[in-house]
Parts: structure tokens; C-alpha cells; sequence
């Protein structure tokens, strides 16, 4: 008497071709077995089947993905989900990399580019209208280390300087005055009103220039929430820290201690002739790198590019040196090894030689106690 029942691919009979078995993978069957014996099991040749009923082309795709997914070992599907998440990571990388060497892959090659940096006012004193010596000292670093190319100013030398100041305090100001100075630019003097600033941006700034703004705290948070670049929601408030990685902020700073950040935005428009407002791109953040004094080293995101090369071509001739070194040090090694190896054998063979004793020791005592208790 036959045996009737469904089955699916994975209990298909594995003692047919897999060919076969493949061509067959997608469709149901009814299965039937015959010449079975006391204990109903058959050959693999005693296996029937027929079609049970038709697939819906739309389901043929599917059936046929998912079991060749099925099919896949465990390992490959591992591998196969680990080359997706790293695909993943390297654009969540690319991104941001993208934009710090001069373009970002969210604008077309037709569109005019600018950059804008936003920092915060140096350090300022209780009373906040102007700013103490620590903060002096800093726009004095900031005027120094924003002369050349670096990471955060990728395309050099600002073109165009802005402070928001508000009427009580002119620290903003102050902040970029010594930079002022030294590229012999004004500063262009605007409220804390953000509309005025992206005016003057659509009114002053070129494609291909840097901009640098310097404002308090609260009005950065307010000028980034209004540009609303892709990654300001990285950013809802003003940090309550940002310390270099040579300083840290004194206690006596009131308030938020983060003065060491910049934000760098990559602003564009696609014609200035139809549109003069700026879009933000993918905001990035970066470090002054400020020492504590104002003859500090550029160090950080504001250390020059070819100082960074030159550092890098130093350290991997320092690599090589070691490299050396270590060859010929090897030349003495496998003697050292040898003899290092050959106390450890000694000490070895010594301590099995006293556990053999100390065996032997104690069966002929046992021995010899036996013997006694026989004599007795």
C-alpha cells in the first residue's frame, strides 16, 4: 500500500540528481511511495510525484529566492550581511569625508560652492562686553592658524569675515580682529538677527570663498536650526564643553566651557542669476586646537596641511628606522631563545626527578608497612 502525503523541496529524496532536484525546487508536489517494506521504508527509485497544483507566476520569483536563500550555507549569508553593513558604513563615511575635501556628493558639479565657519566668541568676563586676556589670546592663536590650508579651512585664507554682535558686547568682533589685521580685511559688523546675515551671505559671499562668523553661543544654536543643514539634528544645543586636546577651559570660565569648536557648512546655490539664498550641505565639526597661549602651535583641524604631510612623511621614516632596528635585533634572538628553552627543560626534568622521588619514597613506605603489619 502506498504512502501518501506533501512535502516541500528540503525533504525532496537527496538521492536524486541535484539538478534535478534544483529544476524542481520552486514547485509543490505530491509525493507517493511504493514497494515499501514491513517497516515503510523504500529506495530512493520507489519515489513518485506529480505537480499538486500550479504556481502563480508571481509567486514562482519568490519561492525561488527564498529557497535559495535557504540553501545558502550559514557562513555565506554572515559573510554576505557583513559586506552589506560595511557598504553602509563606508558611505555613512564617505559622506562627511566628501565634504571636507572640498565638495559634497549632495551637490552637482553645476552648482556654485562656498564654505561657511561658524565659531563661537572667544573667552569673555563676567560682564561679557569684551573679551579677557585668555580670550585675546585665542583670537590671536585663531588670526596665526588662519593662514594657511588645514583641515578646517581646506581652501585657505578666509575671504570674508563677519561678526554678530549684540549691543552690549563687541567680543565677536574682537574674536576676528587680530585676524582681520593680519589678511588687512574689515569685519562686517551685523546684529544677532539671523535674517541680516543670510543677506549679507547672499549679498557679499562668491562662489569658491570662505566666509567666518563669529557670534555667541545661543545665536549659533539659533543660525544652524534656521540653515538646517542634514546633520544639525547632532547639534540641538550649544555643547557644555569642547576642550582642546593641550588645554582645558579654566574653572573661573563661567557658564558653557566650549570655545574650541568650529562648525564647517557647505553652502550652495545652482545659479545666482535665478537664486542668490544658500542652501547647507552636510555640516561638519572640528577642533582649533588651541594651546592656552597665543604663541601656542596650530595643532588640531587649524595645523597646516604641509605641516601635517611633513609630520606624516617624519613618522613613517621614524617607521622604517624601527623597522631596521628590530631586523637586526632578531639576528641574537633564536640563540637567546635556545638558551631561555634549555633552563626551562632543565628546571622541567629537575621537578619530574623530585615528583618521581617523592613517589618511589612513598610506595616503599607503603610497602614497608604493609610488610610490618604481616609480621604482626
Amino acid at each position: 500500500m502506498a504512502d501518501n502525503f506533501r512535502i516541500d523541496f528540503n525533504q525532496f529524496p537527496q538521492g536524486l540528481a541535484r539538478s534535478s532536484r534544483e529544476n524542481w525546487a520552486n514547485r509543490p508536489y505530491a509525493y507517493s511511495r511504493v514497494n515499501t517494506d514491513e517497516n515503510g521504508i523504500g529506495g530512493e527509485a520507489d519515489w513518485g510525484c506529480e505537480q499538486a497544483e500550479p504556481v502563480r507566476d508571481g509567486d514562482q520569483a519568490a519561492i525561488g529566492m527564498w529557497q535559495r536563500f535557504r540553501r545558502l550555507p550559514g557562513k555565506t549569508v554572515l559573510l554576505g550581511l557583513s559586506v552589506l553593513l560595511l557598504i553602509v558604513v563606508g558611505v555613512s563615511v564617505t559622506i562627511p569625508a566628501a565634504v571636507s575635501n572640498n565638495s559634497s556628493p549632495l551637490l552637482s558639479a553645476s552648482q556654485c560652492q562656498a564654505k561657511l565657519i561658524v565659531m563661537r566668541n572667544a573667552e569673555t568676563p563676567k560682564n561679557k562686553t569684551t573679551l579677557d586676556p585668555l580670550g585675546q589670546h585665542r583670537a590671536e592663536y585663531l588670526a596665526k592658524c588662519s593662514v594657511h590650508r588645514s583641515p578646517a579651512l581646506p581652501w585657505g585664507v578666509p575671504d570674508v569675515l563677519v561678526a554678530m554682535k549684540s549691543n552690549e558686547s563687541n567680543a565677536s568682533y574682537d574674536s576676528l580682529l587680530p585676524l582681520a589685521t593680519s589678511l588687512k580685511k574689515d569685519v562686517i559688523q551685523l546684529g544677532e538677527e539671523i535674517e541680516a546675515l543670510q543677506k549679507k551671505l547672499e549679498e557679499e559671499v562668491k562662489c569658491g570663498q570662505t566666509v567666518v562668523v563669529s557670534s555667541s553661543a545661543d545665536a549659533i544654536s539659533e543660525l544652524l536650526n534656521i540653515l538646517s543643514p542634514p546633520n544639525n539634528f547632532l547639534y540641538p544645543e550649544w555643547p557644555a564643553a569642547c576642550d582642546a586636546a593641550a588645554f582645558t577651559e579654566p574653572e573661573w570660565v563661567g557658564g558653557s566651557k566650549c570655545y574650541d569648536m568650529l562648525f564647517s557648512i557647505p553652502l550652495s546655490r545652482a545659479d545666482a542669476s535665478v537664486s542668490k539664498r544658500w542652501s547647507a550641505s552636510w555640516m561638519e565639526v572640528f577642533q582649533q586646537g588651541f594651546g592656552g597661549t597665543a604663541d601656542s602651535e596650530c595643532k588640531e583641524d587649524l595645523e597646516s596641511m604641509e605641516d601635517k604631510a611633513k609630520e606624516a612623511k617624519k613618522k613613517k621614516g621614524g617607521d622604517a628606522k624601527q623597522s631596521d632596528d628590530a631586523k637586526g635585533s632578531q639576528v641574537n634572538l633564536p640563540l637567546q631563545v635556545q638558551m631561555a628553552m634549555k633552563q626551562v627543560h632543565t628546571a622541567m626534568l629537575s621537578a619530574i626527578s623530585e615528583v618521581e622521588e617523592t613517589k618511589e619514597e612513598k610506595k616503599l613506605a607503603g610497602a614497608s608497612a604493609e610488610e610490618e603489619e604481616e609480621e604482626e
